[in-house]
């Protein structure tokens, strides 16, 4: 009758178990004690060869998987230059730029949502992948104002590539491992992984 459908869900996971978690077993004991770096990451805008939007994520191991780059609504983006690169970037995250900054102009979120760039990896590619969305979850609280979103590792990711179409494919295998298609980093537990992909 349709009542009954087979999907993804995000859950907490266990790779050393091969078991997923629930919400209570984490409320009982779970310790975080896995570093995660944060890193900030230049994407090339397909558009302006030259002109990179800087996103933050601290989960490296999933830039493999990238497939989309999130905005928020209310947050006031401008073009920078910076080195001798040119940026965008929230306005009120400057401070993480180093040197001299000096503001090119104001771009809108609008602006920037449907934009392409060019992927760091090949994997995950269909039609509307590597592309700029609006995303209620992108903040300017902390990193860049804007979001790497990799795919099938994140609740609020999940949702996304869900709604826009994006691709649905697992490039970790369920011992936390990059899957043989990933090459560079096939076989490799993901954290193990993360400072080869910084």
């Amino acid at each position: 009758k349709g009542l009954l459908y087979q999907d993804y869900k995000v859950v907490p996971y266990c790779p050393r178990c091969g078991t997923s978690l629930s919400s209570h077993e984490l409320a009982l004991g779970y310790k975080d004690n896995t570093e995660d770096p944060a890193v900030y990451i230049k994407f090339e805008l397909v558009d302006e060869p030259g002109t990179f939007v800087l996103a933050w994520t601290t989960t490296p191991w999933t830039l493999p998987s990238n497939t989309a780059l999130a905005v928020g609504k209310n947050i006031e983006y401008v073009k920078v230059e910076n080195a001798g690169q040119k940026y965008i970037l929230s306005k009120k995250r400057l401070s993480i730029l180093d040197g001299d900054v000096k503001e090119l102009g104001e771009v809108k979120t609008e602006e920037l949502v449907g934009k392409k760039y060019k992927p760091l990896f090949n994997y995950l590619v269909n039609a509307k992948s590597h592309t700029i969305y609006e995303a209620d979850f992108a903040t300017d609280e902390d990193g860049s104002g804007v979001v790497h979103s990799g795919t099938m590792y994140g609740q609020e990711d999940f949702e996304l590539i869900k709604k826009e179409g994006l691709p649905e494919r697992h490039l970790i295998d369920l011992k936390g491992q990059f899957i043989p298609e990933v090459e560079k980093y096939a076989g490799q537990f993901v954290k193990k992984a993360d400072p080869e992909i910084i």
